[in-house]
């Protein structure tokens, strides 16, 4: 393997771990040491859809699967999406939190869009309408 190639590698394994960050979770509900994992309340997840944005036609599948998931669950796609405290059981409608298009956004290496999707742990639940779909 070569100088740039080596390079070209490092970044790419690297990129990852220099992009991730998070906040913390003020919530004293969740213990930070995890030990008791059998409590952890999930109140919501997101599906992220990444695509080659210097893919035409990847581009065109992601936007055709996005209009069809907003058709399909009635998403209201102009609503504001402020999912800041979605971890805190405040959560916002299904919604289109992220479209990260023609630049990718950190932690992923491609551009994407995702859907906010909450848990309300109810028969009804979205999630288990949005997952399988």
């Amino acid at each position: 393997m070569g100088n740039s190639q080596w390079y070209s590698y490092l970044l790419y394994v690297l990129m990852p771990a220099i992009c991730v960050y998070g906040h913390p979770d003020p919530n004293p509900m969740i213990n930070p040491k995890c030990e008791n994992p059998n409590n952890i309340t999930f109140y919501s997840y997101h599906i992220h859809i990444l695509f080659w944005q210097q893919n035409n036609q990847s581009y065109t599948n992601a936007m055709q699967l996005k209009k069809e998931f907003i058709e399909a669950f009635d998403v209201n796609e102009s609503a504001d999406c402020n999912d800041l405290n979605s971890t805190h059981n405040e959560n916002p409608p299904l919604c289109i939190v992220d479209f990260d298009y023609p630049e990718p956004a950190c932690p992923f290496l491609t551009s994407e869009w995702a859907a906010f999707v909450p848990n309300d742990g109810s028969k009804n639940d979205i999630f288990a309408k949005t997952v399988p779909w």
